[in-house]
């Protein structure tokens, strides 16, 4: 190789460098600065996120109890103390809320299930139970049948089997 193309390749090499090593040499600041501002709604908006996965927690420790996988003595232990946990986090919510002046909003079903339901427990297990069982009415009401192929639910908008992709042949809907 004669100097010419040695020189061309040093400054190709040196070119890459800097533009690899760019982000590393400046900062910005917009890098720094939080998704949410104020660090009350990120409590708030962490406490709602924490709500809704103890809900689906819960509803899944029922469904592998159901199932038999978990053995009958670690139910009632493992279900009472994600109930506590559950309790905890709604009553945080709950002093957020009247904190922030934020009123609460149930919808139609929510309120139907907490009507039909017994008052045996403490206001937060209440809720958690309300949401689960929303949950399984939700869940209900979505599975319609099943494929005649694969035996795999299918719900009522599916034309076609989401395991095997075979065509259902009457639409679910009219099942």
């Amino acid at each position: 190789m004669d100097a010419g193309s040695l020189l061309i390749v040093l400054a190709v090499a040196v070119i890459v460098g800097a533009f690899l090593a760019q982000p590393f040499i400046t900062s910005r600041k917009e890098s720094h600065t939080p998704l949410v501002k104020d660090p009350v709604d990120h409590r708030y908006s962490a406490l709602l996120a924490e709500k809704e996965r103890l809900a689906q927690a819960l509803q899944e420790l029922d469904f592998d109890h159901t199932l038999g996988k978990i053995p009958q003595e670690d139910y009632p232990v493992m279900r009472a103390e994600l109930l506590k946990h559950a309790a905890e986090v709604l009553r945080a919510l709950e002093k957020m809320e009247q904190e922030m002046g934020v009123s609460r909003h149930l919808d139609d079903s929510h309120s139907e299930i907490s009507a039909s339901q017994p008052v045996g427990q403490s206001q937060p297990a209440d809720e958690i139970e309300e949401i689960i069982l929303l949950r399984r009415k939700q869940r209900q009401e979505r599975a319609s049948g099943f494929c005649s192929k694969c035996g795999n639910p299918v719900q009522k908008s599916d034309r076609f089997c989401p395991r095997c992709g075979n065509a259902l042949s009457v639409p679910v809907e009219e099942r």
